[in-house]
């Protein structure tokens, strides 16, 4: 579907939108215009979201609906038209995110997090076994509170091909490794980041899995890829680094254990450390990943 004067009028109004922003809000428009079948502005605000609720009933995530409602509502602001339902349906998924965050925070309570203990000893045996993507990507997780969006690195040893403002990368030098985060979720607030990394084991780590695959000739050696060296999808990111932690239990458990350790033991610098390296606030960490049980 061609883009048409409605949605190409709102996208030149916003003059700081980055590239791939931009592409996605793209996507987003198409996929909503195409499914409700004529100009946003212009259907009932009902068709859409009877649309959205559809794709929700076949798998969609609450952030995606979102995602999609939120693009519908800035489209027909800018054409003035109405969106008082779509914002109260917006209200009603924000609740419903809030809820099932609670939720979710309560069930691992009761599942019982594991200990540092146990996820170093687990990021130890990586090492160990010689699994050397595995311990890089849990290295990262550990010691940076990384989400699973900053552990997409491209690894490269000359740094004049970590140019790329969209690509995350590992840049392998003889003394330290250059950490490079391009490409995260709050990037726009805190600018890129860079990081020097010293540390024996995953210097060691990630030489040993560039001498591993190497020889697949690419310009990048991609740390998250498939058994073949292709870079794997983004949609497989989160299932991909899961698959790698303790029991499975994924980065965001990982984050919530260092967490709460700093907030249970007052470690005032440790938590501000898990937010300057996660690129957050304290109160959004306070406020994300509070596990303590309701009432107390």
């Amino acid at each position: 579907m061609e883009q048409n004067d409605e949605y190409t009028s709102y996208l030149s109004s916003i003059k700081t939108l980055k590239e791939l922003t931009k592409r996605t809000y793209t996507n987003h428009y198409k996929k909503v215009r195409a499914g409700v079948g004529e100009d946003l502005k212009e259907t009932e605000q009902e068709n859409i979201i009877d649309y959205l609720n559809g794709l929700s009933d076949d798998g969609a995530s609450i952030n995606s609906y979102l995602n999609y409602i939120s693009m519908a509502i800035n489209v027909r602001r800018f054409h003035k038209a109405d969106t008082s339902e779509l914002d109260r349906m917006r209200n009603t998924l924000i609740e419903r995110k809030e809820n099932n965050k609670q939720a979710n925070n309560r069930a691992i309570i009761e599942a019982g997090l594991p200990t540092r203990g146990e996820i170093e000893s687990h990021l130890d045996l990586a090492w160990n076994e010689g699994r050397w993507r595995d311990y890089i990507i849990l290295y990262l997780l550990i010691k940076f509170h990384t989400r699973n969006k900053d552990i997409d690195t491209a690894i490269v040893r000359d740094i004049k091909l970590a140019k790329n403002d969209n690509i995350n990368f590992l840049v392998a030098k003889p003394t330290h490794i250059n950490y490079i985060r391009n490409n995260f979720k709050t990037k726009d607030k805190y600018g890129r980041m860079s990081f020097s990394i010293k540390n024996r084991r995953f210097m060691g780590a990630v030489n040993n899995y560039l001498a591993e695959v190497e020889d697949a000739g690419d310009k990048y050696i991609w740390l998250l890829a498939d058994k073949n060296n292709n870079h794997i999808k983004p949609d497989s990111i989160q299932k991909f680094i899961s698959r790698v932690t303790l029991n499975g239990v994924g980065q965001v458990v990982y984050n919530k254990v260092y967490v709460t350790h700093a907030v249970k033991s007052c470690d005032v610098a440790l938590l501000k450390s898990i937010s300057q390296r996660r690129g957050t606030s304290v109160a959004m960490l306070m406020s994300a990943y509070d596990l303590s049980p309701p009432g107390h």
